[in-house]
């Protein structure tokens, strides 16, 4: 089914940021890395609304725009 291929998806990406966000030393932060983990942070954040969405209401369900309200974030913001 695709919703659980997508759904797999998702959880693979979001395991793989976890490790990119704990790698990243927040004591020992220019500018540059501290933007990089806040980019990761959103991601994260983004694609675990994503795949609550997705197992609560089906994948055909959700929009760009539900995501966006779970995270409070307008739809640009995930685009």
């Amino acid at each position: 089914c695709i919703t659980d291929i997508f759904v797999n998806t998702v959880f693979l990406l979001n395991t793989v940021h976890n490790f990119a966000v704990q790698a990243i030393e927040p004591g020992n932060m220019g500018v540059k890395e501290r933007k990089e983990r806040e980019r990761v942070e959103m991601r994260d954040k983004i694609l675990q609304s994503a795949h609550k969405l997705f197992l609560d209401r089906g994948f055909e369900e959700v929009s760009i725009r539900n995501i966006a309200e779970a995270i409070e974030y307008s739809p640009a913001t995930i685009y």
